[in-house]
C-alpha cells in the first residue's frame, strides 16, 4: 500500500513534468503537480498578451467556462488523523490545502450563515443543513471544473462536512479562480440564482477580491427546470449570450469517472485519500488531454453544418417578419444582455389567473365573512355557498370521468370489474346525496323542480343526476347573483386551466414526434 501511494505520487509529478526540477517536491507550489486544459484560456500561455483589450464581440474567445457541483459519494469515515497519514501531494495537484482549508473553516463557519432561498426548495440548499454526517470526516467533495472540456482545475476541490454549505464552496471557487485563469467566466451552477446573490458580501467577508472578475452566472440545462420561471430566464444558457450549446453537466457526466472508487477511499486515512482522489483526477485529465484533438475535430465537424442550418432559419424567420417588431426585440435584447437589471424579453408570461387561486380569493373571502358570525347546526352554515359551488364542480368532473369508465366496459368485461365501476357509482350517489341537502340551503327552488325533473330520466345512474348548478338554474327559477357570480369566476379559472394545458400538450407534441424521428429505429 505504501508503494501504491509512492508510484501515484511519483505519476503525478511525471505527468506535470516536475523531474528535473532541482529541489523536487520541495518547490512544487499549490497547483503545479496538475494537468491543466489545454484548450481553456491561460493568460501569459495560449493566449495574446493584450487579449483584454479585444473587442466585445470577440473577447468571449477569452472566456473561461466553469462549473460547481458537490458529490455526496466520495465520502471518508472518521479514520487516522492528518498527523499519522499525511498527504504527499500537499496541494499541489487537485484537491486544496488540507491545513488552510481547515483553518479557513474553522474562522468563517459561525459569519457565513446560508442566506435566503429566492428559489424554489433545492435539495442543495437543503441538505446544507440537514444532511447528516454522524461517523463521517468528510460528506463528499465539492469541485470546481472546467464545464467545457470536462477537466478538472487546479487545487479546485475540497472536502464537504455537512452538505454544500457556502463557507466551503466560497473557499473552493476562490482557490481555483487563484490559478491561471482570465477575469471574464461563465460559471454554472445548480442553485446559482441563490449562490449569486449571496456571492460578494461573503467574499468580502473573507478578505478576498470578487470585483476583479467578471462573472456571468448561469444554471445547467438539466437543472434549469427545476427553478422558477424568473430564474429559467434570467439564467437560462440559452438565452445568455456567448455560451454557445454548452449545457453546464460536464461535471455530472466527470464524476462517473471517480464514483467506482468511493467504497474503497471511505475506509482511507486523510492523506491516502486525498492523494488516491488526486490519482483519479490526473488519470481522467491525461486520458482527456491524449483525446483531445480528436475530441474538437469531431466536435467541429458536426457544429459547422449545423451552424449554417440555423443561421439559414434565422435569416428566413427575420425576412417573413415586420422590420419594426425584429428591431424593436433585437433592441429589447440587447439592453438585457448589458444590463440584467432591465426587463428579460425571454420570460414566459403565464396567466395569474387559475382555478387554484380562485379558490384561495373565495377561502379568504369566507373567512373575512365568518369573522364574529356563531354558527349553528344547518347544512347550509356547515359550508359556505363558495364551498357548495366548488363541491359541486368536482361532482360534475367526477360524473363525467365514471360515465366514461362504465361506457367503456366490453360486454365481455369481468365481475371484479363490473364491481369495481358500479362499488364507484355507489359512492358517487352517496356524495351527490350529501351535497343535494347543502344545495337546498342556498338554492330553495331547486328541490320542486329536481323532482319533476326526476320523474322524466330514462334512468337513475349517479352519473345522470342533474347537478342543477346556478349556470342552469338561471334559466329556470330564481337564483342568487352571488352564486351565479361564484360559479363564473370558477368556470374562468377552469378555463385558463385548460387553456395552459392545451399549451404544454401543443409544446410537448412537438418534441417528442422529433425525439421519435430522430432516435426511435424499427
Amino acid at each position: 500500500m505504501a508503494m501504491t501511494r509512492q508510484w501515484r505520487h511519483l505519476k503525478s509529478l511525471k505527468r506535470a513534468g516536475r523531474g528535473h526540477v532541482p529541489f523536487g517536491m520541495a518547490e512544487s507550489h499549490e497547483g503545479s503537480c496538475a494537468v491543466e486544459c489545454p484548450a481553456c484560456p491561460h493568460p501569459g500561455k495560449n493566449i495574446p498578451k493584450d487579449w483584454n483589450n479585444a473587442p466585445p464581440d470577440k473577447k468571449w474567445v477569452y472566456r473561461l467556462f466553469i462549473a460547481i457541483d458537490a458529490n455526496f459519494r466520495l465520502k471518508r469515515k472518521m479514520v487516522s488523523s492528518d498527523l499519522a497519514d499525511p498527504s504527499l501531494n500537499q496541494g499541489s495537484a487537485y484537491m486544496v490545502e488540507e491545513s488552510a482549508y481547515k483553518a479557513h473553516l474553522k474562522k468563517f463557519d459561525t459569519h457565513t450563515p446560508e442566506s435566503t432561498n429566492h428559489c424554489n426548495n433545492h435539495k442543495a440548499l437543503k441538505l446544507a443543513t440537514l444532511k447528516g454526517s454522524s461517523g463521517l470526516a468528510a460528506t463528499g467533495v465539492v469541485s470546481v471544473d472546467c464545464t467545457q472540456h470536462d477537466m478538472k482545475r487546479p487545487c479546485s476541490t475540497g472536502n464537504l462536512q455537512k452538505g454544500e454549505r457556502s463557507v466551503n464552496i466560497d473557499y473552493v471557487l476562490n482557490s481555483s479562480l487563484q490559478h491561471h485563469s482570465t477575469n471574464n467566466i461563465m460559471a454554472s451552477f445548480d442553485v446559482a440564482c441563490n449562490y449569486d446573490r449571496r456571492l460578494s458580501p461573503h467574499f468580502s467577508s473573507y478578505g478576498y477580491n470578487i470585483s476583479a472578475y467578471h462573472i456571468v452566472w448561469a444554471v445547467p440545462k438539466f437543472h434549469i427546470n427545476a427553478h422558477c420561471e424568473q430564474c429559467r430566464s434570467d439564467y437560462n444558457l440559452l438565452y445568455l449570450p456567448f455560451s454557445a450549446r454548452s449545457d453546464g453537466e460536464g461535471m455530472e457526466r466527470g464524476w462517473g469517472k471517480s464514483n467506482p472508487a468511493a467504497s474503497s477511499i471511505k475506509e482511507m486515512g486523510p492523506g491516502s485519500r486525498q492523494d488516491a482522489l488526486d490519482d483519479i483526477f490526473g488519470d481522467h485529465n491525461w486520458s482527456k488531454v491524449s483525446r483531445l484533438a480528436s475530441s474538437l475535430l469531431g466536435k467541429i465537424k458536426k457544429a459547422v453544418p449545423e451552424r449554417n442550418a440555423q443561421v439559414s432559419a434565422f435569416e428566413e424567420l427575420n425576412a417573413a417578419l415586420p422590420k419594426d417588431v425584429t428591431a424593436a426585440w433585437c433592441c429589447a435584447v440587447e439592453l438585457w444582455e448589458t444590463n440584467p437589471s432591465s426587463p428579460n424579453r425571454f420570460l414566459l408570461k403565464r396567466p395569474s389567473i387559475t382555478q387554484a387561486s380562485i379558490r384561495r380569493e373565495l377561502a379568504e373571502e369566507d373567512q373575512r365573512a365568518l369573522k364574529g358570525v356563531v354558527s349553528d347546526d344547518s347544512p347550509g352554515n356547515k359550508c359556505s355557498a363558495s364551498a357548495m359551488i366548488v363541491a359541486g364542480l368536482e361532482l360534475e368532473d367526477l360524473q363525467t370521468r365514471i360515465k366514461a369508465d362504465s361506457e367503456s366496459l366490453s360486454v365481455h368485461a369481468t365481475d371484479l370489474q363490473r364491481a369495481r365501476s358500479l362499488e364507484r357509482e355507489n359512492v358517487l350517489k352517496c356524495r351527490i346525496d350529501s351535497w343535494f341537502q347543502i344545495q337546498r340551503t342556498h338554492m330553495p327552488d331547486v328541490v320542486s323542480y329536481r323532482n319533476r325533473l326526476s320523474a322524466d330520466l330514462p334512468d337513475h345512474h349517479a352519473y345522470n343526476l342533474p347537478l342543477l348548478l346556478p349556470s342552469f338554474a338561471l334559466f329556470v327559477f330564481t337564483v342568487s347573483p352571488e352564486l351565479a357570480d361564484i360559479q363564473w369566476r370558477l368556470r374562468l379559472g377552469q378555463a385558463f386551466n385548460a387553456l395552459n394545458d392545451l399549451r404544454t400538450h401543443l409544446e410537448l407534441h412537438p418534441h417528442l414526434y422529433k425525439f421519435k424521428d430522430r432516435f426511435t429505429r424499427g
